[in-house]
């Protein structure tokens, strides 16, 4: 059996991650105190973890078997179970430290069952469920990791930016996961404008639907000036800065 990886290298791996495949995020972690950015990042990297299971399966059982495999190891805290794992050591040492709620990493998980599936969401109040507990999630618990403590009082500001991020960036990854057989856009919507799953994954695929990821959110060179110029009002004493959410 391998060693567990040491937390320097631990946190090094996650911070490569969330730079590599979450750049937005590690590009806000920058901004944050030195000694808080390995703690995003390492929260950054078990949130791609999670997210990407669809992508590494083919069947949804090895994926729920994966899922699983995390649940575990957050609700054991088992420090035989991260053998050769970085995103792992560096997560139960985060939750060592730190009053994040393991709870809400476990709903995360929860809400990314239905990436394995191709079931379509079915209602817009769905969607704003699943943004919640997989984007909004993340707001939450990186404010409170900034506050020092977990606040509910940030709740509700988190829940409105996550469900404009999630849907966001669901828009723009359209494209991929309509060629997956994912249908997020949700079917009472679809309904309403006389349209329904076929419009969006599969042969009948509209061109207006093939075209919705062209037109959302702006380049990365302009998300990174935009954070850029937000974390320096921030700094100039702004108490209120609005951030791109794409």
């Amino acid at each position: 059996m391998a060693d567990a990886p040491d937390l320097t290298t631990a946190y090094s791996h996650c911070e490569t991650l969330a730079r590599t495949h979450d750049r937005d995020r590690f590009l806000a972690a920058l901004f944050a105190p030195p000694s808080l950015r390995r703690d995003l990042c390492t929260l950054y990297a078990f949130n791609l973890e999670v997210a990407r299971v669809r992508e590494v399966v083919r069947e949804p059982m090895p994926g729920e078997l994966r899922l699983q495999w995390w649940r575990d190891l957050i609700e054991g805290l088992g420090r035989g179970e991260v053998s050769g794992h970085p995103v792992a050591a560096a997560l139960l040492d985060l939750l060592g430290r730190t009053d994040i709620p393991k709870g809400a990493l476990l709903n995360l998980i929860e809400a990314r069952t239905f990436d394995l599936y191709d079931d379509p969401m079915p209602s817009l109040n769905d969607l704003e469920g699943y943004a919640g507990e997989t984007s909004s999630v993340l707001i939450q618990l990186s404010a409170g990791l900034l506050l020092g403590r977990q606040d509910a009082k940030i709740a509700n500001a988190s829940g409105h930016a996550g469900v404009a991020i999630a849907i966001t960036g669901l828009m723009r990854a359209l494209p991929l996961t309509a060629a997956r057989g994912q249908c997020f856009l949700p079917m009472d919507i679809l309904a309403a404008y006389g349209g329904s799953r076929e419009d969006v994954v599969g042969r009948k695929t509209t061109p207006a639907v093939r075209d919705i990821a062209r037109v959302v959110g702006a380049s990365r060179l302009r998300r990174q000036w935009l954070l850029w110029r937000a974390a320096r009002k921030a700094r100039a004493g702004q108490a209120f800065v609005t951030l791109p959410v794409a």
